[in-house]
């Protein structure tokens, strides 16, 4: 069991998007697995070759918590928030440990169904959300889509990241969304900024 620096020494997690560009076409979708938890993911296929896999999760709006009652997991501070809890003082992870390590099986697997492992203190969120949400969007891809994704991720410097994403549609070429979001880095020492 690890608690206090020693603990927040060995923890790590990041929500953070890979510096590079994603081009693709998207498919993205919801579910709702438990009593308001909502589970989400945004899927970019490239031919047959997936080239994005990204979950989050929303709490309910009754969370027991007021402050991350109705807010996403992945890039807000709820990592952080469970990180204090004694519970992770033996598993060392967060619900965004599960969505990335989920997300690096089916990324390494070109797949979004197959037999995958989660971790303990996120493995709720994996089995009934995120993975039948997976399946449910590999069935989406079998009928294909009208939606273009493309992103660019930068690194700003001190410890700043840029990322845009624009989602069109193939018929009209019109943008149906345009998302941008800056992301620090993961550790403290690299942002340069207080």
């Amino acid at each position: 069991e690890y608690k206090g620096e020693e603990k927040q020494e060995k923890m790590y997690w990041s929500g953070r998007p890979e510096v590079g560009t994603v081009k693709g076409d998207y498919y993205t979708d919801t579910i709702d697995f438990e009593d308001g938890y909502i589970g989400t993911a945004d899927v970019v296929m490239d031919g047959d070759k997936l080239v994005l896999v990204e979950f989050d999760e929303r709490g309910p709006d009754d969370y027991y918590s007021e402050t991350w009652a109705g807010q996403t997991k992945r890039t807000s501070g709820y990592a952080n928030f469970k990180a204090e809890n004694d519970r992770t003082n033996v598993t060392l992870v967060t619900i965004v440990n599960g969505m990335t390590i989920l997300e690096d099986q089916m990324m390494k697997n070109n797949s979004l169904t197959g037999d995958f492992v989660s971790v303990k203190g996120s493995s709720n969120s994996v089995r009934r959300g995120f993975i039948p949400l997976a399946e449910k969007i590999d069935g989406e891809i079998k009928k294909g889509t009208t939606l273009t994704y493309q992103a660019v991720t930068k690194d700003l410097g001190d410890g700043l990241f840029a990322r845009l994403i624009i989602i069109k549609d193939k018929d009209s070429g019109k943008i149906t969304e345009a998302k941008y979001n800056e992301f620090f880095a993961v550790t403290k020492d690299e942002i340069k900024n207080e």
